[in-house]
This record gives structure tokens, sequence and C-alpha cells, in this order.
């Protein structure tokens, strides 16, 4: 009779050829990897470091430059394959990262914040062991000696013993071949569609360059060909077009969690439509009814950490189903004649590269960045008519649809595999 507290060691999920091969074992890191302790010396080797989630990279590419100054000779020297545990938390790994080295026949990683190990090959596939470690399994044995102290303020007291204590459930090798094959068509799937996604977004960087007239300039580069003869944009200061509205203020913790819908600030900067979805709830006093929103606003960050995040917009493109209002570091713009401005048109124009940088030059501060709203409304605004204004946002918004189709397919996959790690592996109930 099987102990409740001792499962057995058969994943939920399991190829047809080993659904017969029985239990996998438990094997100690210890048993499986040997420590690497070859040191650099005097060899000249490329120089990595970790960053989190992605694996070993460069120094040059991660710093811009090498920086492993008179302690380099000390560096741990590691191949195609081998392990480096970074003894750091962050937030992904609390108890530290184990990267593989895949991208790299030979190099050399910091000896004063990594433990460096080689599998055994004959025992372990290098890649079956890295989705482990992907997995955070080390993670879930190294948290019990670890203190929460020791987490928080990102150096961690590990040592070899420790690390070569973490229990590792294997299978056969050809189990592992296949369960690693399976994992890394799908990352192969992953990046080949992350790498579609990118494309579409410098095809979108470069019509917000193209699609309005650079600095200096009366006319945009690329314009669609029934517009073509219509002449010079018409420049008018953003204060001859809109009037602007508060956001609330003084608002505190206990004022949230219910009430009424608002825009909090992410949704107006991490998008150039507002998904009212996403809407936080606030208790509204008589006085702020004034502060509602209504389609066709244009809303803009007025308060960041960073000028960079200053002045962003987000469009207001259906009647809110509910009275709806805007949060605090934000305020609203409503245009004065609807016939005349297409909000989508203005919203991506104070998305484009060239009124950024106009925007980002208004941004005054020390540790946090504000735009005053006289200063935003003396901005000149290029305006060709209403229907090229209509053809530009429409084009933008196709191709913005495109984008969040394809990231929201990402994050199926993404899904997917997280299933498949959860599947192809033991459940582990007793670290």
């Amino acid at each position: 009779m099987n102990n409740p507290n001792n499962p057995k060691l058969i994943p939920r999920l399991r190829f047809p050829e080993f659904q017969q091969d029985g239990e996998w074992v438990e094997k100690r890191l210890g048993e499986i990897a040997e420590l690497i302790k070859e040191k650099v010396g005097n060899k000249k080797l490329l120089t990595l470091s970790v960053t989190s989630g992605i694996g070993l990279v460069s120094q040059i590419e991660k710093f811009g430059r090498d920086i492993s100054g008179s302690q380099y000779k000390n560096y741990y020297v590691v191949q195609r394959f081998d392990f480096a545990y970074n003894k750091s938390s962050t937030k992904s790994f609390p108890e530290g990262f184990i990267a593989m080295v895949k991208d790299f026949d030979i190099a050399c990683v910091p000896n004063s914040i990594f433990i460096c190990f080689r599998p055994n090959c004959l025992i372990i596939y290098p890649l079956f062991l890295n989705y482990i470690f992907e997995n955070n399994h080390h993670g879930k044995h190294l948290r019990n000696y670890i203190e929460v102290g020791a987490r928080a303020h990102g150096a961690l007291n590990v040592d070899t013993e420790i690390l070569f204590s973490i229990p590792i459930k294997i299978p056969s090798l050809a189990e592992q071949q296949k369960i690693a094959a399976c994992l890394s068509s799908l990352d192969e799937l992953i990046e080949a569609e992350t790498q579609k996604l990118e494309l579409w977004q410098t095809h979108k960087k470069g019509l917000l360059q193209q699609l309005f007239p650079q600095e200096g300039e009366k006319v945009p580069r690329l314009r669609f060909p029934e517009f073509q003869q219509d002449g010079e944009w018409e420049e008018k200061e953003l204060r001859q077009i809109a009037v602007s509205y508060n956001g609330l203020t003084g608002k505190i913790s206990s004022d949230f969690g219910s009430g009424e819908p608002y825009i909090t600030y992410m949704q107006v900067f991490g998008n150039s439509r507002i998904d009212f979805s996403k809407c936080g709830l606030v208790k509204i006093k008589p006085n702020e009814s004034q502060n509602k929103v209504e389609k066709g606003d244009v809303l803009i960050t007025t308060s960041s950490e960073t000028p960079d995040e200053v002045g962003y917009a987000s469009v207001v493109t259906e009647e809110p189903s509910l009275p709806t209002y805007l949060n605090s570091f934000c305020f609203g713009i409503r245009f004065k004649s609807k016939d005349k401005i297409f909000p989508e048109f203005l919203c991506y124009l104070f998305r484009s590269e060239i009124y950024r940088k106009r925007v980002t030059v208004l941004a005054q501060g020390i540790t946090r960045f504000n735009i005053s709203k006289q200063a935003f409304f003396g901005i000149e605004i290029p305006l060709p008519s209403l229907a090229e204004q209509q053809k530009i946002a429409v084009c933008l918004s196709s191709l913005d649809e495109l984008i969040e189709a394809q990231r929201e397919k990402i994050e199926l996959l993404k899904l997917h595999k997280k299933g498949l790690l959860q599947g192809l592996f033991p459940e582990i109930t007793n670290l």
C-alpha cells in the first residue's frame, strides 16, 4: 500500500512509449553533477553575466563593457551545457537562478556570485535538467535553507553542500531526451512568434515616424495616395482645439477597492486604447462628478519617476457603460469641435517619436517628473483633413490589433508550456 505522503514518482503526462517504464528515480544533484573548480588564470575567455529568466549573456552585451577587473583570473571556466547557479535573489527566482551555458563553447563567470557544475551526461540529459531548473524546482528546495531576510536583500548564503543536496527526479535517458525535445520545439515556436511580434512593433515604429511630419516639416514623408495633393498640414496649439479636465485627487487607500470604476495610470500609459475591463474601483464624492470620462477623450499621463513616461496618450473609443473616472497623475483632453478632430489620430500623434521628444523636454523634476497642462497645451499640433486623420488612425489601429493578437498568441503558448512543465514532471510534495 502506498504511503499518501510519498506519492509515486510518475508524471501526470507521459509519452506512450514510456508508460510502462515505471517510476522515476530520485538522485541528489551532487550524484549527477560535479563541481567546477577550474579558474581562468592567464586564459583569455569571454566573460558572462546572468539575466534572470533569460540566461547567461556576455558582460559586454549586458553592461556595454567587460566589468571583470582584477578578479578575472579567479573566474570559473564553463563549457557548453555546464550550469551556473547565481547566488542572488530576483523577483522571479527568489532563491537564485540556475542557468545553462547554451550559446558558448567556452567562457567564464564570476566566482564571487556563482557556483558552477557539470552534469554527468551518462545519467542526466543537460537540456532536461535545464527545464527542471527553469520550473524553479531548485527554489522549492533551497527556500528551506535561506532566511527570508537574505532573499529580500538580494545576496544568498548558499554553499555547495546545500546546492548539491537538491533532489532531482529522473527517468531513463531516452525519456529525458523526449521531454527535452518536446519542450525545446515549443521554445522554438515561442521564439519564432516573438520575433514576428518584434517585426510588427518595428513596423509600427517606422510608420509612426513616417505618417507624421518631422521637425520643421509641413507634410509627412509617407502619405496615402488620395491625400498627396492636399497640401501642407495646418498647425494649431493644442489649447485652440481642446479643453482639459483633471483626474481624481486627494484619495487615500481606504477609498479604493469599492465604488465607481476609474481608469488607472497604467491603463493610460500601457495602451493606445482604454480597456474598461481593467478599471479599478474608487469611492466618489458628489463634487467629483466633473471628472467623468467620455467617448472621444484623450487621456494623458502627467507624472512619473522618469521623464520618458510622462505625456503618454490613450483614447476612449467607446462610451463607458457606467460613470467612469480618471485616476490621479493623469488629465483628460476633450475637443471643442468633434467634426474637425479624430481623437485616435491625436493619440497616435502623441505616441510618435517626434512628439515624445517634445513632451519629454517639458517634463520637470528631480526624483519625480511632471508636465504642466499649461506647457502641454502650448504644443503645436499638425492637422490634416479629418478624412486623412481617420485614415492614419485606422491604419495604425489595425496594426495595433495585429500586435495585440500576436501578443495574446505568445501568452497562450507560454501558458501551454507552463502546463507541460507541470504535467511532464512528477508532482513534488515533499521538498
